[in-house]
């Protein structure tokens, strides 16, 4: 191995396209340019750069432990690597670039930037144990990670990216373009305070993982099929959601959270959960909330923590004076109380709640009032015909005309059995059996409380 101590630029090309690939110690104080050829492989081992830029096309490149104050790559190279560039003031741009695999480990610089210009595209790129003041990426990439670095104030990304992990901790990360595409977004930062910001692309999935006190996180206008929120401890930390209108799930489980903040933004066809988690404030305006399927959805998670999320959605209702999602919430509230922990409630509580549901839907469905008066009549009216003992019908067909008549007959009872102050004595003519009076006693209770559920939900609107 060859070692140089001071080469002009010239002198530097001419070396690189001759048999070694390897230059260690070496100083270029003026701009360097160097072009690779295919099948190239070079490697700069405790150099001293001023400004170099790189063009062509390299099977691999290696720059370790040198000292540059800026470092540009227009290039296609199967293999990058850059590790253990400290300069505080140093700035890498991998501008117009085709990069099979891109691996950064250890920089101590001032900004990076990948995609800054023209098109660039790379495969895999893995970016850790790195200082910055700040990182731009907007390349097209399949998988990028980016983790265990440290102090990186702002990052920047607006490429087309498959998957995202992000583990590090973090000032300011920024997500937007208006043509951007994540397949999958994963973050995870340590940093008291931390803050990210989401607008204007693309994603499937989008995850925030272990986020520190205080963190504040907004997303506008994005396009994405899950978001998760999962064990996150951050009592004063703020989620702010708005104009999102194509979530199909929202899960938030084993989060403490100081704020939720929903904006202008459609929930409609969502499964809106919080599974073990703790929200201390939800906030929202102008958002059409998960249908009812959905977010009796809530219901399947086995934790008590769904009865809270309800309730401040319900709070905040009450808030706004939004009347209708203050009685719907409160109608979830119920369903999931019904549903959940029905060992810790008494016989006499899930009874009611279970009629609740039944007559009424919680005060929703006046309709089903109706029908639970007219059923639950039915169910003790006509078993009482049986204990009779002058009773005014036979089994086995007769004619057409008695069957009319023991239809009106049984019509006209029927219509007295629902009016729950009819006569106890209505079925007198036919002697009826001491049975007769416990089961029309009640089926009378039973109508009257089909009439109250049935003028409840009628009156929901008018109900404070």
């Amino acid at each position: 191995m060859n070692k140089f101590k001071q080469l002009s630029n010239d002198e530097f090309q001419r070396e690189i396209h001759k048999t070694q690939d390897t230059f260690d110690s070496i100083e270029v104080t003026q701009r360097l340019y160097l072009t690779g050829r295919k099948d190239e492989v070079l490697h700069l081992k405790n150099c001293k750069f001023g400004h170099i830029s790189i063009q062509g096309e390299f099977k691999e490149l290696t720059l370790t432990n040198c000292n540059i104050e800026t470092l540009s790559i227009w290039a296609r190279i199967e293999n990058t690597k850059i590790n253990n560039i400290n300069n505080p003031k140093a700035e890498i741009d991998i501008a117009k670039a085709n990069i099979s695999k891109l691996q950064i480990v250890s920089l101590s610089i001032k900004k990076l930037s990948i995609g800054t210009t023209g098109s660039t595209s790379i495969k895999f790129a893995t970016i850790v144990l790195c200082k910055l003041d700040e990182f731009n990426f907007l390349a097209e990439c399949k998988l990028l990670r980016f983790e265990h670095s440290n102090n990186i104030e702002k990052v920047y990304c607006h490429g087309t990216i498959e998957t995202t992990k992000f583990n590090t901790p973090l000032h300011c990360l920024d997500f937007k373009s208006n043509n951007s595409f994540y397949q999958n977004i994963s973050y995870s930062n340590k940093k008291e305070g931390g803050e990210l910001s989401i607008e204007k692309i693309t994603s499937t999935r989008i995850i925030f993982y272990g986020l520190p006190n205080n963190a504040n996180i907004n997303i506008k206008d994005i396009v994405c099929s899950e978001l998760k929120i999962s064990k996150n401890h951050s009592p004063s930390g703020r989620v702010t959601l708005s104009h999102c209108n194509n979530f199909e799930r929202i899960m938030i489980s084993e989060t403490t959270l100081g704020t939720l903040n929903i904006f202008n933004t459609t929930l409609s066809n969502s499964l809106f959960a919080s599974s073990q988690s703790l929200l201390n404030e939800i906030n929202w305006q102008y958002v059409k909330w998960p249908n009812k399927a959905n977010l009796y959805a809530l219901a399947s998670f086995e934790n008590t923590s769904q009865l809270e999320t309800l309730r401040l959605l319900k709070l905040n209702a009450k808030r706004q004076q939004d009347k209708f999602n203050t009685i719907k919430f409160s109608a979830f509230e119920n369903e999931v109380f019904r549903t959940n922990n029905i060992h810790e409630k008494s016989f006499g509580d899930q009874l009611i709640l279970i009629l609740n549901k039944i007559s009424n839907n919680h005060g929703m469905n006046p309709w089903r009032g109706v029908l639970f008066t007219i059923v639950t009549c039915a169910l003790f009216f006509f078993p009482g015909l049986l204990f009779l003992n002058n009773p005014y019908w036979s089994w086995g067909w007769s004619n057409w005309s008695d069957f009319w008549v023991v239809a009106g007959k049984t019509t006209e009872l029927y219509a007295k059995a629902l009016y729950a102050a009819h006569s106890f004595d209505y079925l007198k003519d036919f002697k009826p059996k001491g049975i007769v009076f416990v089961l029309d006693l009640i089926g009378r209770i039973f109508v009257a409380y089909g009439y109250y559920q049935t003028i409840v939900a009628f009156r929901k609107f008018n109900r404070n």
